[in-house]
């Protein structure tokens, strides 16, 4: 499915290989109920506090990190104008990778702005996974 492909692609190439940012938007998604829970358990102040601390903690790290070159994820280094030079060909993405293009530049904000809208959608990944499987 579509939206299975594209949700996938989209945070795969938002989390790349960095461990820490993985971790922290596993346990934002871990504590984000499904949205057909019941409202008693989505209205809880205190997982609501979590979900907030999380995604400031998604935030910091990511506006930490922003002034750093990447150069696991392909990047070398960047001139005097903010332009990172990329050591990866376009020939060698993937065209699942394709779909998520232009996610490279967004700032911590707009990074973690996409991570938090895409955990609805993720659920509803676990949901195709488990009921609605091509093989299955």
């Amino acid at each position: 499915e579509e939206k299975f492909e594209r949700t996938v692609s989209l945070v795969g190439r938002l989390l790349r290989d960095d461990i820490q940012l993985q971790a922290l938007y596993h346990m934002f998604v871990m504590m984000c109920p499904l949205h057909r829970v019941g409202g008693t358990i989505q209205a809880d102040p205190a997982l609501a506090e979590v979900q907030v601390k999380l995604s400031q903690l998604i935030y910091r790290y990511l506006s930490a990190k922003s002034d750093l070159n990447y150069t696991k994820s392909g990047y070398l280094s960047e001139d005097s104008g903010g332009t990172r030079n990329t050591s990866q060909s376009e020939e060698t993405s993937s065209s699942i990778m394709k779909m998520s293009e232009g996610v490279d530049d967004l700032n911590p904000d707009e990074k973690t702005r996409l991570l938090i809208s895409l955990v609805d959608d993720l659920h509803d990944c676990v949901d195709i996974m488990q009921n609605r499987s091509l093989l299955g």
